[in-house]
């Protein structure tokens, strides 16, 4: 009997072996990317149609914005930034800090958990909602 089969049967056992092994997970070489939000993959296409402008009556602020039409509901989701809104507001949601956030009028103001943050208003005093520290109301 000669040992080719024994040779045989060890590399096809090996093989099978290293294959099992194997998740489908394909390896690439050279520079990687970082995937970006799109309205499929973030579940929630409509914050990204508003976000920073107002689309069908709602905007989701990130970064300092201007609105110079206003919008129905305005929501400032993050610390620091700078908000001019040119025209009405019903409702105002603010989830950051620190922000400075001018507007025509608002009707409504909620501000939950939120710190220092100034909303200036031309027109009649909105109802605010204030769970938040620090945060000042005031006409301009």
């Amino acid at each position: 009997m000669t040992p080719k089969p024994l040779v045989s049967l060890a590399l096809a056992t090996t093989a099978v072996a290293l294959l099992a092994g194997c998740t489908g997970t394909t390896h690439t070489t050279g520079p990687t990317t970082t995937p970006t939000p799109t309205s499929s993959s973030s579940g929630n296409s409509a914050l990204l149609q508003h976000r920073n402008a107002c689309a069908g009556g709602q905007a989701t602020i990130t970064a300092d914005t201007t609105l110079p039409k206003g919008c129905d509901q305005v929501a400032v989701l993050a610390n620091n930034v700078t908000v001019t809104i040119g025209g009405p507001v019903k409702t105002l949601y603010i989830e950051g800090n620190g922000n400075t956030i001018h507007a025509q009028s608002v009707a409504t103001v909620n501000a939950h958990g939120t710190q220092a943050n100034s909303v200036t208003y031309s027109g009649a005093a909105p109802d605010v909602t204030d769970a938040g520290t620090a945060n000042t109301f005031a006409k301009h």
